[in-house]
């Protein structure tokens, strides 16, 4: 192998790693390239038997600098789906629809029983077996954002 040939592979292998780099910078700079809201913990306890409503829990993680507001939760396998609190009012506890919720920048919101959670109204797809079976969940935001996971399911 010549001199020439070996200064020229030597330039093509750093012209390569200098573009894999740049590329690398591109995505890791590019917004939304990094989550802003996250969940974890997603599940969805399946309808009991002869029933078709379900409820979904998790945790959501504002990472950004901004209040978000969710508006929206759509669940595979569900005609509809709707955020809702359980509150105590006059030593009475209600559940009600929560037409959006406010999620401050840097905050979170757990969605858990008698607290936050999703109510999940006709599901139309039930497993036989609720052993590893998963859901989509798609939130959406009012600044029309979205963020589908995934919830995994699991019976009483």
């Amino acid at each position: 192998m010549t001199e020439s040939m070996v200064n020229s592979a030597a330039g093509f292998r750093r012209g390569a790693s200098c573009l894999l780099l740049a590329l690398l910078l591109v995505l890791i700079c590019q917004p939304g390239a990094r989550a802003e809201m996250l969940v974890e913990s997603a599940r969805i306890r399946l309808p009991l038997p002869g029933q078709s409503t379900a409820v979904v829990y998790f945790d959501l993680h504002n990472r950004s600098a901004r209040d978000q507001n969710l508006v929206a939760v759509a669940v595979e396998g569900a005609q509809r789906a709707e955020i809702h609190q359980h509150l105590h009012v006059d030593g009475l506890m209600q559940m009600r629809a929560v037409p959006e919720l406010l999620v401050g920048a840097g905050e979170s919101v757990v969605f858990q029983p008698h607290g936050y959670h999703v109510m999940v109204f006709a599901m139309t797809s039930l497993p036989a077996s609720a052993t590893d079976d998963q859901y989509a969940l798609t939130l959406t935001f009012a600044d029309g954002s979205t963020l589908r996971t995934f919830a995994q399911a699991f019976r009483y």
